[in-house]
């Protein structure tokens, strides 16, 4: 057994590893046989389309095993919750959802400075590069960043939400102009960040804005 094995073996005895949604110890992955079939894939991809989005992909439902796994990656830095268990059924989705329409670069879904440095990371642009590179595309995060701070939209209601990301973010003109632009956000609710992102980078000259998001809360589509 080479060194990194031994040492990973070392720490499953000394931490075992633990379902991310009931927290049950587990011999391997990030969860439980019994958590495993609430991790469930929206019967279609396709989310309601509101302008100015010109499509709108979300793989999973954002609830029981899925809601925890991104809890676990997005907040715990926990990557093996998104790469085992959301990474391949998201691509897929979105990749068979936007077959046949081009785009120009993969674009995330900017953090505000201080809450990428305090969260150590942007999960969604962790997201976007992997799809990027499965795509084929470039992963341009210089084209969107949010210079603003606001409030965390989970804790209000759809029109506060609206309201609180009005101009929070600036396009980069000449990165955005003329181009066709696939934006990625780990998770849509009512699509008040998404639809101010794509408002922004239109109005900087974007031709077309689809977005991808890994989740989708139950009132934003069809179930499978």
């Amino acid at each position: 057994m080479s060194g990194p094995r031994v040492l990973e073996a070392l720490l499953d005895l000394l931490f075992p590893p633990r379902c991310a949604c009931c927290g049950e110890v587990i011999a391997r992955g990030v969860l439980c046989d019994g958590c495993r079939p609430t991790l469930r894939l929206r019967g279609d991809p396709a989310a309601p389309l509101v302008p100015p989005l010109d499509g709108l992909a979300a793989a999973y439902l954002y609830q029981d095993a899925g809601a925890a796994l991104m809890r676990e990656f997005k907040f715990h830095h926990q990557l093996r919750c998104y790469n085992l268990e959301l990474r391949e059924g998201f691509e897929a989705a979105v990749c068979a959802y936007y077959a046949g329409r081009s785009f120009d670069f993969v674009l995330p879904v900017p953090l505000y400075k201080a809450s990428r440095r305090e969260r150590g990371f942007n999960q969604s642009a962790y997201i976007a590069q992997r799809l990027a590179g499965r795509m084929g595309l470039p992963c341009d995060e210089r084209a969107l960043q949010k210079p603003l701070h606001n409030r965390i939209q989970h804790t209000l209601s759809r029109e506060e939400r609206e309201q609180n990301v009005k101009g929070v973010y600036r396009a980069a003109a000449e990165l955005a102009a003329g181009k066709s632009i696939l934006l990625v956000d780990d998770i849509v609710t009512t699509g008040a960040t998404l639809c101010e992102c794509a408002a922004t980078l239109k109005a900087a000259g974007a031709k077309r804005v689809c977005a991808a998001a890994v989740l989708a809360t139950p009132a934003a589509g069809p179930t499978g």
